[in-house]
């Protein structure tokens, strides 16, 4: 008798089948690769994006910046320091400005 392994690979249609298997099976490695890539595990069992965690650090940082530029500007009047502080604005409106 046949070894059914044998027999079921040499049906017509069969080859099809497996290779669309086999497609499908690394479709879903890459899709797993590519979600390692971008979620982190938090302390809590949870997951989150690194994008997201990039953005909000960016932007927090980006905002302390500013803030502290015009308070500075609204106690100062002094022209050298307004400079640097004008410039610091300038640099952060430009590095969020080529973002989008």
């Amino acid at each position: 008798m046949d070894d059914p392994v044998k027999v079921s690979i040499h049906r017509p249609g069969t080859e099809k089948k497996i290779a669309i298997e086999l497609e499908e099976a690394k479709h879903k490695l890459e899709l797993e690769d590519k979600q390692q890539d971008v979620l982190y595990q938090t302390c809590c069992a949870h997951t989150t994006d690194k994008r997201l965690l990039r953005f909000l650090a960016q932007f927090c940082i980006s905002l302390i910046i500013v803030l502290f530029c015009m308070y500075r500007l609204s106690t100062h009047i002094s022209c050298p320091e307004q400079t640097t502080y004008f410039s610091l604005i300038s640099a952060v409106v430009g590095y969020w400005l080529t973002k989008v």
